[in-house]
């Protein structure tokens, strides 16, 4: 809508208000139809986190009588998982990675449907559960080249993984952050 229109001009004020909110309500669904991607890759990142993380839990608990499949490096997986740094305070690390990809997973689908604050929040909230799980696949691949000496590939793919879903969180809290700043009285 621009100010020479010559049809704006003939409208009366009640109309030109509601062509104003009906721009105003189509830019605001523009911008969630750019936004989505990143939150997208997120969500089926974290799932794929979220199988992996499954997997060693249910290994663990269940198939613990017969050896982790390892893709490289022989028994590194299992020496790696039954190290002390295999756990914390007795639950194996599997399980925290687990409840991380199913909360960034769960806060990512659920901002996908929202706006506003709201949108806002569960993105602060993916980001910051990300920060943390990218701080803590650091620690942990850090111990496995440093004092344990031995990969696993298990632990590896969910670093990778994490790092992605970190990334792909700082790109969709950087897009948000425009939508963010124009729209306040959301």
């Amino acid at each position: 809508m621009s100010v020479g229109d010559e049809k704006y001009r003939k409208m009366k004020p009640a109309q030109m208000v509601n062509a104003l909110q009906e721009v105003q309500a189509a830019a605001e669904n523009n911008y969630a139809l750019v936004r989505p991607w990143a939150k997208m890759l997120v969500v089926l990142l974290a799932l794929a986190g979220t199988l992996l993380a499954g997997y060693l839990t249910y290994h663990h608990y269940v198939l613990s009588s017969q050896p982790l499949i390892c893709f490289v490096g022989g028994t590194d997986c299992e020496d790696v998982q039954s190290s002390d740094f295999g756990s914390w305070f007795g639950v194996p690390v599997a399980v925290f990675g687990l409840i991380g990809y199913v909360a960034i997973t769960l806060a990512a689908l659920v901002a996908l449907r929202t706006h506003g604050r709201l949108l806002l929040g569960l993105t602060n909230a993916q980001l910051g559960l990300a920060t943390f799980g990218f701080a803590a696949s650091i620690y942990f691949t850090s111990i496995e080249a440093f004092v344990l000496h031995k990969w696993c590939a298990w632990c590896v793919g969910s670093a990778i993984l994490m790092t992605l879903v970190f990334l792909f969180s700082m790109a969709d809290r950087l897009m948000l952050r425009k939508v963010a700043y124009e729209y306040p009285e959301e």
